[in-house]
């Protein structure tokens, strides 16, 4: 409510419809109801206004049902303002480095970002490539960005070229990652979920010396 102070007038309207109920049909309750139930609400209305009763209530909370989805807009603005504040500070620190206009639309479409899966050779054979995952809770926020600016970086890199960037959940790591990328507080369950492999953390994904870390620990590997 004092994120969206709009929705009073679903509040205020709702109300208004109920007790235009109460008066067209002259229907009321014999006390105050307190404290406020549907139960003593029924208990205190006589027994012919029952109904009447109940029936302003129920176009009451309509209404209010109503007008707080026109005053929050259709589902797909509703999911795009569905983020947390983390990710806002996220797309701030992203707007205040210019690297949102590159992340944004792997935030919007992480699936479509996401380079096709295909079996990777060995990195030490010709033509060879090196699997980086950024893993993160649900794969879609932090770990999204976070490849996507590796990728970025990577470009104009010579070894670019053989460095593959995903990205997943904690529970669906690919197989042929090399190199997982996860927050501190999720290192110990990448290291469950996908054992045996080569582990980077990181406590910013919009720290750029968090990157060079990652591009460091590639070449060492890649050489």
């Amino acid at each position: 409510m004092l994120m969206k102070p709009q929705l009073l007038i679903a509040l205020i309207l709702g109300n208004m419809s109920g007790i235009w109920i109460f008066q067209y049909w002259n229907a009321g309750l014999v006390s105050i109801p307190s404290p406020a139930s549907l139960f003593l609400v029924i208990g205190l209305a006589p027994p012919g206004d029952i109904f009447c009763v109940m029936l302003g209530i129920a176009v009451s909370a309509v209404v209010s049902l109503a007008v707080s989805l026109v005053v929050i807009g259709s589902a797909d603005d509703l999911k795009e303002r569905n983020v947390s504040s983390k990710e806002h500070e996220l797309i701030r620190r992203l707007e205040h480095v210019g690297q949102w206009g590159e992340v944004s639309p792997v935030l919007r479409n992480p699936l479509a970002a996401q380079p096709p899966e295909k079996p990777a050779p060995d990195i030490g054979e010709e033509g060879g490539t090196f699997t980086v995952c950024f893993a993160c809770d649900a794969g879609l926020g932090s770990s999204a960005m976070g490849a996507a600016i590796l990728r970025k970086k990577l470009r104009a890199l010579p070894f670019g070229e053989r460095v593959t960037v995903v990205h997943a959940s904690l529970d669906q790591i690919p197989d042929n990652a090399d190199l997982i990328v996860t927050h501190h507080y999720l290192l110990g369950r990448a290291k469950q979920s996908a054992p045996g492999r080569e582990y980077m953390s990181i406590g910013n994904y919009t720290d750029p010396a968090a990157y060079e870390t990652i591009l460091q620990k590639i070449r060492s590997i890649t050489k």
